[in-house]
This record gives C-alpha cells, structure tokens and sequence, in this order.
C-alpha cells in the first residue's frame, strides 16, 4: 500500500539572545486538519504574535534588540506548510521569508485545496 502524504501548518517563534546562544530557544506550534481554516489560524496567531513582541519590546523578559546591537534579543516568527510523506518530513514557507521564496508554496497550497 502506496503511504498517504499529508499536510498541516506549523508556526515557529525563534529568540536569539545577542552574545547569549544557550539563551536562544525556538517554539513550534502545528495546526493539523482542516487545511483552509488551519491555514488562517496560523497567520493570525504568527502576525498576533509578532505584532504584540513589536509592541511591547520584548518577549519573556528579553529585551529586543535594535540594529546593530550586540546586546539584547532578535526575534522571528515563520509560517510553514509541512508535507509528511514515508517518514519524510518536507516544508514549505507560507509567511516570514520574502515572496519569492513563497512562491512555490503558493503553488502547492493552490493544488492541495488550503487556499
């Protein structure tokens, strides 16, 4: 029997501390389902989160810091479209990278029904 590929979405919040790697951490939040509205709720909490640690200046308790500091945090927040196929995981940029880099992506999610 053939294995099935499947799709869900996954949001990544990356933190480096400046001058500071064992502080560096990243998180990962899946969203499985539904494609279209899991595809929705991603963008929402990464845009929701980026905009709130903008705001704010920093996330848990680090300060971010502003170019070209050495001092202080940068942080990232990605959308991906993950496929899983035979033990293989492959992913695609929805949201974080520059649009070329999304362009393909846009393909994909255009064949499989997510957009």
């Amino acid at each position: 029997m053939k294995p099935k590929t499947q799709f869900h979405y996954r949001v990544t919040e990356f933190l480096t501390v400046l001058g500071s790697p064992e502080s560096s951490f990243s998180e990962e939040y899946n969203y499985s389902g539904n494609l279209k509205e899991n595809r929705k709720t991603a963008l929402a909490f990464a845009l929701d989160r980026q905009k709130g640690i903008e705001k704010r200046g920093h996330y848990r308790d680090i300060k971010l810091a502003k170019p070209p500091a050495i001092e202080g945090a940068a942080y990232s927040v990605s959308v991906e479209l993950v496929e899983t196929y035979d033990g293989w995981e492959f992913t695609y940029n929805v949201y974080g990278e520059d649009l070329e880099t999304t362009k393909e992506t846009l393909s994909i999610e255009q064949r499989i029904g997510a957009i």
